[in-house]
């Protein structure tokens, strides 16, 4: 979920953010804010553990380099080669081309701020 978008214009974003952040260092809820995320952390961590997502991400890692000796394929090797070759794909990836179907006209609503 979005809560809000912060410009676009670099400097201002930094002036944004900063001011974001300054406001939730000072707030008087924080140290109670800070509190309630380790308790969900905590929670997270039992559901599973930051090392399972770990190890999973290197095992995908592992079928990625190594393909057919991990009962992978060749397509990450195949798209390295064309990245670094500059070879142009035959087609966008369906995955990717989904950005293409948006409206960006209905992300102006999200740029208002937001009431409670």
């Amino acid at each position: 979920m979005i809560d809000e978008i912060l410009s676009d214009d670099y400097p201002e974003f930094q002036q944004q953010l900063r001011g974001k952040a300054e406001a939730l260092a000072n707030s008087p809820d924080y140290e109670t804010l800070l509190a309630q995320k380790r308790k969900r952390r905590a929670s997270d961590n039992a559901i599973k553990p930051l090392a399972a997502y770990r190890a999973a991400e290197l095992q995908h890692m592992r079928m990625n380099f190594y393909g057919k000796f991990y009962g992978g394929d060749i397509s990450y090797h195949e798209a390295r080669y064309n990245f670094v070759h500059k070879v142009r794909p035959k087609e966008t990836a369906a995955y990717l081309a989904k950005h293409l179907r948006l409206d960006i006209s209905r992300f102006d609503e999200l740029r208002q701020p937001l009431t409670y």
